[in-house]
């Protein structure tokens, strides 16, 4: 199935933790949004008009507060005489045509719209509406997009071999990796180690231990061993760890430094990650390519949280579920979901972490956000090029997605989102044979 157009009701501000929704239009002419006694999406059809019904118990919303609908190719949300109004990107309209990535508020509840995402694989044509959310806890998410790297994941964590994570930092590879280690049906402990914290001269010692103490690696025999940030180990780390995956064996360093003692059979699996390029730091000759070749049995990139902006009331929900669950203010919610997100999920979690004790106990709002998070743009979440530009830079890329996208800084389903919206088609700009 080829990108069509979604409805991602991202976050309802007063309940975080109310899980998302996630409508595929495309199987729809018309969706009414409006104030009901719980949350309930019912479908009809009606003269032939495929509609969806979604209510939500919102105080601030009316009884009918707006309409989705159609026209000429193009969706957007018109205001259906609400009380509080309907808001795109914090701006009041009563009709608006919708941009990939418009931000629409109705009440306290967040709506994303999207021109152009691919259905999960195993979408049906007659199911529009994902409500529940399954997969393994650290591998839940409402974007199709998402959910294809984490099913991934999911398929390559019962595996015996080394799993490379790679990802900007903040991106959420410990989570992973210990449900990677959940998923594995190992009986053993998972150890995490922070490779960026060894000190080269410690790293035998804390990897392998002494006669007298077990190290990091005999800790998680049986289990998983996550080396976080394995790009910033040193040569000669890097040399110790690959005896050790190649001798199945560690030994331990003896009382007095460099004495060694009896090998010790280990059997771990090794998760590994990093934000560096290690095929580049193996062409600098700084990052050996037998470790690469033995870490990256499987190679999974971790999307950043920019590119997961339907997700950010899921994530929102679980941070703020314990002790209490604060409300946010709606405008509180909007800059979370504007926001660039440089830091990703740790920058996510810091911030509301301090929005939570500065609002000791009561609404967030945005005083309570840290100042990076309040200043969040008001322009749209993704601006996207004009059709003579995105015309222009096809041809000087032969239609190569991926090289568009490293030319603008951009993932390649955002490029393929904007040739959507510009009704381009790649295979058109592509060199004949």
């Amino acid at each position: 199935m080829g990108p069509e157009p979604h409805l991602f009701l991202v976050m309802d501000c007063a309940h975080p933790a109310a899980p998302p929704a996630r409508v595929r239009l495309a199987l729809l002419d018309e969706v009414l949004v409006g104030r009901g006694e719980v949350r309930e999406l019912r479908h009809a059809i009606d003269g032939g008009v495929r509609r969806l019904r979604v209510e939500v118990a919102d105080d601030f919303m009316s009884q009918d507060h707006a309409r989705f609908g159609c026209a000429g190719g193009r969706w957007y949300v018109e205001d259906a005489g609400s009380k509080n109004g309907t808001l795109v990107n914090g701006v009041p309209v009563d009709k608006r045509a919708l941009a990939d990535g418009d931000l629409v508020e109705l009440g306290h509840n967040l709506f994303l719209y999207r021109a152009a995402v691919a259905p999960r694989d195993d979408d049906r044509d007659d199911d529009h509406i994902e409500q529940l959310l399954d997969g393994a806890p650290g591998l839940r998410t409402v974007s199709p997009d998402v959910a294809r790297v984490f099913d991934d994941i999911a398929r390559a964590a019962p595996s015996p071999g080394g799993v490379l994570l790679r990802g900007e930092p903040g991106t959420g590879a410990e989570v992973v990796a210990r449900t990677i280690h959940e998923l594995s049906g190992r009986t053993g402990s998972y150890v995490g180690v922070d490779c960026s914290a060894l000190p080269a001269e410690l790293v035998e010692v804390e990897l392998f231990g002494r006669r007298d103490r077990l190290g990091l690696v005999r800790h998680a025999d049986g289990g998983t061993l996550f080396l976080d940030e394995v790009g910033d180990l040193g040569l000669a780390g890097q040399a110790s760890v690959l005896r050790m995956l190649e001798a199945r064996e560690v030994t331990p360093i003896g009382r007095s430094h460099g004495i060694a003692g009896a090998a010790v059979p280990i059997d771990v699996r090794i998760v590994a990650a990093t934000h560096r390029d290690l095929p580049a730091m193996i062409a600098a000759g700084t990052f050996r390519p037998e470790l690469y070749a033995r870490l990256a049995g499987a190679t999974l990139a971790l999307p950043p949280l920019r590119e997961r902006r339907e997700d950010l009331g899921l994530l929102t929900g679980a941070l703020l579920r314990a002790p209490a669950e604060p409300a946010l203010q709606p405008k509180a919610g909007r800059c979370l979901v504007r926001h660039a997100w440089p830091g990703n999920l740790r920058e996510l979690e810091h911030g509301l972490g301090r929005a939570a004790v500065h609002a000791r106990g009561k609404t967030i709002a945005v005083e309570h956000l840290p100042e990076a998070l309040r200043a969040a743009p008001e322009s749209p979440v993704s601006e996207a090029p004009d059709r003579s530009t995105m015309e222009a830079l096809m041809r000087e890329h032969h239609g190569n997605i991926s090289a568009i996208a490293r030319r603008l800084g951009k993932a390649p389903v955002q490029i393929r989102r904007w040739l959507k919206r510009h009704d381009l088609v790649a295979d058109a700009f592509r060199d004949d044979d």
